[in-house]
C-alpha cells in the first residue's frame, strides 16, 4: 500500500469484516448468538455514525441487544489497540 493502493468498489469494509466473522464462526463451530462483543478497529472508518461493530453486529443478527458493540479507532494502530481492548474485557470477566 506505500506505493499503490486499491479500491473495492462493490465491497465495503463492513461486507468484508461480515464475510471474516461468518468465516471464522464456522471454522469454530460457533453460533454467532454466542458473540458477546464486537470490537471494529480500523485506522479510517467506514462511517462517523453508526460505528462499524455495531452494523457488524446488526449484520450477524444480533441487534437483540445480547452483544456489545463500539469501534475503538487509533489511526495506525486501530487493529492493536482493539485487540488489547477485547483481550483485557475478556481478562475482567466481562465478556466471552
Amino acid at each position: 500500500g506505500i506505493a499503490e493502493r486499491y479500491v473495492c468498489e462493490l465491497e465495503s469494509q463492513i461486507d468484508l469484516a461480515c464475510a471474516a466473522a461468518t468465516l471464522a464462526l464456522e471454522d469454530a463451530g460457533l453460533d454467532p448468538g454466542t458473540v458477546d462483543l464486537i470490537v471494529g478497529g480500523c485506522g479510517v472508518p467506514y462511517q462517523p455514525l453508526p460505528a462499524s461493530a455495531p452494523l457488524v453486529m446488526q449484520r450477524l443478527g444480533l441487534a437483540d441487544g445480547s452483544a456489545a458493540a463500539f469501534d475503538v479507532n487509533s489511526t495506525c494502530l486501530g487493529f492493536l489497540t482493539a485487540f488489547e481492548t477485547a483481550g483485557r474485557m475478556i481478562e475482567a470477566g466481562q465478556c466471552g
